[in-house]
């Protein structure tokens, strides 16, 4: 996993970046399983112990992924440009079409 632009970051929850060409592929994979399941361990033992945030809720996390720079841009057949990104920011063409997957973790709310 590596750090990508740090200094630029707006976000605290960011943890990494993984790459996912073809090479290391499977271990980009499996370092995003090896984050989630110490995420499933972190929120197992807050539940053990009854853990609570400000509000009052329980105190869980989850991770979330960002895919980043994508691999095949899409044509709009509306305006015939290709796009990398749709109106949210997202890769158009999901996580699959991501050449780097941003992992976060986040407070779960509600």
């Amino acid at each position: 996993m590596e750090n990508v632009n740090t200094q630029n970051r707006f976000s605290d929850s960011y943890i990494g970046s993984v790459y996912t060409d073809n090479s290391s592929n499977d271990s980009a994979l499996a370092e995003i399983e090896t984050i989630r399941s110490t995420v499933r361990q972190i929120n197992k033992y807050l539940k053990s112990v009854d853990a609570k945030d400000s509000f009052g809720d329980p105190l869980r996390y989850r991770v979330s992924l960002k895919g980043r720079e994508a691999i095949q841009p899409r044509v709009n057949f509306h305006t015939g440009r290709t796009n990398s990104y749709n109106v949210h920011g997202d890769v158009v063409g999901g996580i699959r079409n991501a050449g780097r997957i941003d992992i976060y973790i986040h407070e779960r709310r509600g």
